[in-house]
């Protein structure tokens, strides 16, 4: 983010950020960041119990185990009106078209 207002720009009214891996730190940061939360601890228990299996029965047909993750909703997005979604819109531009759009 410091990079951001070096060039003038603030986060989310030019710029919107989104994470991923939801890391302790990230909700302390200036900016709290929109990010993806995996379930590490669940993440790390599937990937030994199946690395386990494998070294027991190395002939067994792989699994896919898919885990649930989650949007944390921060501040570092702004929230577009559903017919602005499809077109990119940056900056003041975004303001003056949501401006437009909510008279």
């Amino acid at each position: 983010m410091p990079a951001l207002e070096e060039k003038g720009l603030s986060c989310p009214d030019d710029i919107s950020a989104t994470g991923f891996n939801d890391m302790p730190f990230i909700n302390r940061i200036t900016q709290p960041l929109v990010t993806l939360h995996i379930p590490h601890y669940n993440l790390s228990i599937q990937s030994a119990q199946l690395l386990l299996e494998r070294i027991r029965e190395p002939e067994k047909t792989a699994k896919t185990v898919k885990l649930e993750s989650k949007l944390i909703i921060r501040d570092s997005t702004i929230l577009l009106p559903k017919e602005m979604v499809r077109r990119p819109i940056v900056g003041a531009r975004a303001r003056a078209s949501i401006a437009q759009s909510n008279d």
